[in-house]
C-alpha cells in the first residue's frame, strides 16, 4: 500500500492560549504553546510506494486554505488507505494536534484508531522515526536538523518551526508550504537511511529509491535548493 511521509506546520491559537507576559520568557524567547494550543496552518506529504519510489509531494487540502478542509483532506487520504504513516515526532506532536484539531471542528478519523495505528511499538499503521530511533525515548537529542546532517542532507535551511508565525503573519504561505514539504523529503531519505540500517533495505535497495528522490528534487524547482545543499556521495552512498 505504500507510505505517506507527512509534517504538520502550525500557528498558536490565541483564542484559547496566550504565553506568559515577556519579561518572564527564558532568555526572551517566547514559550512554545501546549499541545492543544495549536492550528494547523498545512499538512505536507511525501508519498512512497510499496518499493519506496516517489509518486508525489504536495500539500493536503489547498482549496480554500481552509484548517478544517486541510484536516478533511488528510482524514480522506487515510480512510482510502494510506498505508503507513511515517513522521518524525508525530506520536508526541504531529497526530495529537492533528486529532485535536478535529475533535474542534467535530470530526471523525477512525483510521488514526486502529490497533495497528496507535501501537507504538509496531511499524505498522504509523512510524514514528523519532521515537523508533530513539529507542522510545531511551536516548535523547534527537531532532530532524542534526539526524538529516548525519545522512548527508543540509537540515533546516534558513527556517525552523520558531520563525513560522511570523511568516504567516507577513503572507508567506507558500514558503510555509514549500518549508513543510521540504522536511516531508528530508524525513523520507531518513526514513530510507532507516529501512538501510534495520536490514529491510539491501544498499542496491536503497541506491536506487534515494537516488529516485534525488533525482526528483534536483528536478523540482521548489526542492532545488535541498539536492544542491545535500553532500551527494554521502546521501547516496557513492
Amino acid at each position: 500500500m505504500g507510505y505517506s511521509v507527512i509534517d504538520i506546520e502550525t500557528v498558536p491559537d490565541r483564542t484559547v492560549w496566550m504565553p506568559t507576559p515577556k519579561d518572564q520568557w527564558e532568555k526572551g524567547v517566547e514559550p512554545f504553546p501546549p499541545i492543544w494550543a495549536h492550528r494547523v496552518l498545512c499538512i505536507g506529504g511525501c508519498h512512497l510506494d510499496q518499493d519506496l519510489g516517489i509518486t508525489s509531494v504536495s500539500c493536503y487540502g489547498l482549496d480554500g486554505d481552509l484548517e478544517k478542509g486541510i484536516l478533511e483532506a488528510l482524514g480522506d487520504h487515510m480512510k482510502r488507505g494510506a498505508g503507513t504513516l511515517v513522521t518524525w515526532n508525530g506520536r508526541r506532536f504531529d497526530l495529537p494536534v492533528i486529532l485535536l484539531r478535529a475533535m474542534h471542528y467535530g470530526m471523525s478519523v477512525p483510521a488514526a484508531f486502529g490497533k495497528d495505528f496507535r501501537y507504538r511499538f509496531s511499524e505498522s499503521g504509523h512510524l514514528d522515526l523519532c521515537d523508533q530511533m530513539s529507542d522510545f525515548g531511551a536516548a535523547q537529542g534527537f531532532n530532524l536538523d542534526n539526524i538529516a546532517k548525519v545522512c548527508g542532507l543540509p537540515g533546516k535551511m534558513g527556517v525552523d518551526g520558531s520563525k513560522v508565525e511570523d511568516m504567516h503573519i507577513t503572507g508567506k504561505l507558500d514558503e510555509i508550504r514549500r518549508y513543510c514539504l521540504t522536511d516531508c523529503i528530508q524525513t523520507a531519505f531518513v526514513f530510507m537511511r532507516w529501512r538501510l540500517l534495520s536490514g529491510w533495505l539491501d544498499r542496491a535497495g536503497y541506491h536506487k529509491a534515494a537516488g529516485v528522490l534525488f533525482t526528483y528534487c534536483a528536478e523540482d524547482e521548489r526542492f532545488k535548493e535541498l539536492a544542491e545543499k545535500s553532500k551527494r556521495k554521502t546521501l547516496l552512498l557513492g
